[in-house]
């Protein structure tokens, strides 16, 4: 994560007299970088010729420390006159940092915490007596250490911050104005002056607390964050066995406890815009959403989202009938494999189940072993499901009041959830068709279907809240 202390090795020279080359090499992470020097011209003593090597230990010079907002730079130089840091007796060539690369040469931490490695150049161009060459080995020893003092007090600076300096949580619950069910809530808030409220839609078969990392960064960001538990799942049950019930036929509750949470939230934190994000099944409360409640909102972002399936009223027909046979709190492993019993097959290596979730093989153990996710829906479940998915895209039932609302869609595109391309940009033309105007989209490569729990989810994490910061312009 950050460098160590140097470590200086004396290999002694095994050189004819007269003029040799003489090497600095540096070895770290990145790679192995060459100082190249001067001829040095060995002493009249045994051993008197030396090759250093120092590992991970950039910058070896003089440092100084920039703090900016997110990031931590840092810069070396090497004085162009002999004293500390250089041989009294050696004359230096400044060095020239490089232009730094996340992906190439630090550690990215959050929101943009980077360490970046630098090269460095140092011609010695005078005869080094054997004394003056220990003291600079000496001076150079500890300049490592100082470093590395420094970015160890940096980090542990930094996550102190995010820990116990960056937003205030609260809990609370809300009483459904559909049938008074008890959800879950939680609210993240920053320390300074919120810019804005994103308030989350989960997805399928998981819970609220699955989306805390994210919600971290937003609210380092300066965005009040909150989400709550959808019925019948999570905390917002009656009871555990309940988990994939939701209380309703038609998938309007489900959509009308969302908009119960928007207003209350908009009670608490009011004058401030608010972005609507919602993922997979989350994805379609939030377009139900808004056919009656765009107004109520600022901007749209649709994570993950399921395409038109043609098969959706058979697969409506198909519950009904079990329903009757079975009832409602029956849940089929059938209506379940029909619906995602061929993602696992779509993706390119076999592994554990659910791999189509995530190329992150922890998230989707994780996933696995959580007793909140992943359950088998009630065929009351699924009718909400299905229910949610007919009316999402169909053609009636649409109340456009806020033309202008701004709408981001984003997903994997190795999810098998959208289907394909194709469909998934159909998706898009279909609410330019009832009249959108400000729809736009970002498909990531090789991600799956969490994009936010995807090895590259900062990637998307930065993505969004520019797309949020570059509207609330």
């Amino acid at each position: 994560m950050f460098c160590c202390p140097a470590v200086l090795v004396f290999v002694p020279g095994a050189y004819r007299r007269g003029a040799v080359p003489g090497r600095l090499r540096a070895s770290g992470p990145q790679g192995c970088h060459r100082f190249p020097c001067g001829r040095l011209r060995p002493l009249r003593a045994p051993c008197a010729t030396y090759s250093v090597s120092f590992f991970c230990c950039r910058p070896p010079w003089g440092i100084a420390v920039s703090f900016h907002r997110g990031v931590n730079r840092l810069f070396c130089s090497v004085p162009d006159k002999p004293g500390l840091l250089c041989p009294p007796d050696a004359a230096s060539v400044p060095s020239r940092p490089v232009r730094h690369s996340a992906a190439l040469t630090g550690q990215q931490y959050g929101s943009g915490f980077i360490l970046p490695a630098f090269r460095y150049r140092c011609q010695i161009r005078q005869r080094l007596s054997a004394e003056s060459f220990c003291e600079f080995v000496a001076q150079l020893h500890f300049l490592c250490i100082l470093q590395c003092i420094l970015q160890i007090i940096t980090v542990i600076i930094y996550f102190i911050k995010k820990d116990y300096n960056v937003m205030e949580r609260k809990d609370f619950s809300l009483s459904s104005p559909a049938d008074g069910l008890e959800l879950r809530v939680i609210v993240m808030i920053p320390d300074n002056a919120a810019r804005g409220i994103v308030q989350i839609s989960h997805g399928m078969a998981e819970h609220k607390e699955r989306y805390f990392e994210y919600m971290e960064f937003l609210t380092a960001a300066g965005f009040i964050c909150v989400i709550h538990d959808h019925r019948g799942h999570g905390e917002s049950v009656v009871e555990q066995s309940d988990l994939g019930y939701f209380y309703d036929t038609d998938g309007i509750a489900v959509v009308d406890d969302v908009h119960a949470v928007t207003l209350r939230v908009k009670e608490l934190y009011p004058n401030l815009p608010l972005i609507l994000f919602g993922h997979s099944m989350g994805s379609l409360i939030v377009r139900s959403y808004i056919k009656k409640y765009d107004r109520d909102i600022d901007m749209l972002i649709v994570c993950g989202s399921p395409s038109r399936n043609p098969m959706v009223p058979v697969a409506l027909l198909l519950v009904n009938i079990l329903t009757v046979l079975k009832g409602d709190r029956y849940r089929s492993g059938l209506v379940n494999d029909l619906a995602f019993g061929s993602f696992d097959g779509q993706t390119e290596t076999p592994g554990q189940a659910n791999r189509w979730l995530s190329t992150d093989e922890e998230t989707v153990k994780a996933y696995n072993n959580d007793l909140y996710c992943g359950f088998t829906f009630t065929l009351n479940g699924f009718h909400n499901l299905f229910s949610l998915l007919k009316a999402v895209y169909h053609k009636k039932g649409w109340n456009v009041q806020n033309p202008g609302l701004p709408v981001l869609f984003i997903a994997g595109e190795k999810d098998p959830v959208i289907g394909s391309e194709k469909a998934w940009l159909d998706a898009q033309q279909f609410l330019r068709d009832r009249g959108y105007t400000d729809v736009s989209g970002i498909l990531y490569d090789g991600m799956r279907h969490e994009i936010l729990n995807e090895q590259k989810k900062e990637l998307v994490y930065h993505d969004v809240c520019d797309w949020i910061q570059e509207h609330l312009k």
